[in-house]
């Protein structure tokens, strides 16, 4: 598992985000309780985004996500050479967001969003691309759901260790099960057992339900002391993550 020191690039660099190559995912990470002008975040965001928004009832809640789908509109206008607010999206047939391209075709880009707590992690590739963040915590019936959820070689796993080490080892899991199901875009609850982790290092499947392993790239992450987050591109190439951050423009 990787850590983040020293890997972050400098965000002033713009021709790294010109550059995305088809074997390079751009993860760009996010502190949701940043002091921005959230007025001028939501003027970024579409009908829809705003409606979510609203019904979100826990002002906190609400404010982190307005900064993480603004950072994204943010995010992803650096790659279209195009403004935040004229960002067009699309969803496909089980609800993944996708570019819109009013020419038709498949969109230049791919992009995935996770949120958590206080972070917020955009995964930006030319493919399939699926990315989890999850705050690390105490959990009190992590053999119950990983029964639920998990293959029985992953439950009988997790039940041999000692509950000081289980919720960290499960979360590990979930994150890199999640990832996946957002890359496929399926994002069936259902398939989460099927898909199945090896905690070695580095970490990598066991089996997946479809297609070959090895052509789903994963990579597990520690970004803080506080979460981890996992990201699986679908690719046959080694897999090359460059890491970023993005700020909100409109400061307090």
């Amino acid at each position: 598992m990787c850590r983040l020191d020293g890997l972050w690039i400098d965000e002033n660099r713009k021709l790294l985000v010109q550059e995305l190559l088809s074997e390079t995912v751009d993860l760009w990470w996010i502190d949701l309780d940043e002091s921005v002008a959230l007025e001028v975040e939501l003027s970024l965001l579409d009908a829809e985004e705003r409606q979510r928004a609203s019904r979100l009832r826990q002002p906190k809640h609400r404010d982190r996500f307005i900064l993480a789908h603004s950072q994204l509109r943010r995010v992803l206008a650096q790659y279209l050479h195009q403004s935040p607010e004229s960002i067009e999206f699309c969803r496909g047939a089980r609800g993944k967001p996708a570019i819109l391209c009013r020419g038709g075709g498949e969109p230049p880009l791919q992009f995935n969003l996770s949120h958590s707590g206080d972070a917020a992690l955009i995964g930006v590739s030319r493919c399939p691309v699926g990315v989890d963040v999850e705050q690390l915590r105490t959990l009190t019936d992590s053999l119950s759901m990983a029964q639920r959820f998990f293959s029985e070689k992953e439950f009988i796993f997790l039940q041999s260790l000692h509950e000081s080490e289980r919720a960290i080892a499960f979360l590990k899991h979930w994150v890199c099960k999640e990832a996946y199901v957002k890359a496929t875009g399926d994002g069936l609850v259902e398939q989460l057992h099927q898909v199945v982790v090896k905690l070695a290092d580095p970490v990598s499947w066991d089996s997946l339900p479809q297609g070959d392993p090895q052509n789903w790239k994963l990579q597990l992450f520690r970004p803080t002391e506080q979460t981890l987050a996992a990201v699986v591109v679908q690719q046959q190439s080694s897999l090359q993550v460059r890491w970023q951050r993005s700020h909100g423009a409109g400061k307090n």
